[in-house]
């Protein structure tokens, strides 16, 4: 039986991938990997795996990323807002907030 424990990060989050290769934004997350069989590598899959908007100069791509390789990242600056448009809105205290949730 597979394990699984709660997200660290949520939807609207701004995370940094560890080894500085991008910052992005938390869009969706599955509670362990939910990718193509024996794409791992060394990574664990009973952990939360999360799908973030890339905000680098490759922004608008989407990555899959175990959670064990990212960390709380900086709050996206203006020139990603573009990007983020399709995914959240901002609430009444400035937050992101999903446009919709995708229920798995």
């Amino acid at each position: 039986m597979m394990k699984t424990k709660a997200a660290k990060f949520g939807l609207g989050q701004s995370v940094r991938q560890r080894d500085d290769a991008f910052n992005g934004i938390v869009v969706d997350v599955d509670a362990s990997y939910d990718g193509p069989i024996d794409e791992t590598g060394a990574v664990s899959t009973d952990q939360p795996f999360y799908k973030v908007l890339v905000l680098e100069e490759s922004s608008g791509i989407l990555v899959y990323a175990a959670e064990q390789s990212l960390t709380v990242g900086p709050e996206p600056g203006d020139a990603a807002l573009p990007h983020l448009e399709r995914w959240f809105t901002h609430d009444d205290q400035g937050r992101l907030q999903p446009r919709f949730v995708q229920l798995h």
